[in-house]
């Protein structure tokens, strides 16, 4: 399983846009596919309650692109996010 380290925001409903730094696991490597099935890890703030859902943007995509996510776990300073099936 390929980890790639990434840095971006998540837009969350009712908060501020909140800068991140995450580890994705599962992502598309040949940059042409958008990832249907993904998990990352933040280390770090924001820690999120399991079911919040939210839209991460990656700083290396288009402004306008953004993978939907639901949180799965929560910590004391680490949440789990789970890439949600746009179709």
């Amino acid at each position: 399983m390929e980890i790639r380290q990434a840095h971006g925001h998540v837009t969350l409903p009712d908060r501020d846009d909140v800068e991140v730094t995450l580890d994705l696991y599962d992502w598309p490597l040949d940059g042409d596919t958008l990832p249907h099935r993904w998990t990352a890890v933040i280390d770090g703030p924001p820690v999120l309650e399991a079911g919040v859902e939210g839209v991460l943007h990656l700083d290396t995509e288009p402004t306008a692109l953004g993978h939907r996510f639901v949180v799965v776990a929560g910590g004391d300073h680490t949440t789990r996010l789970l890439g949600r099936d746009p179709r």
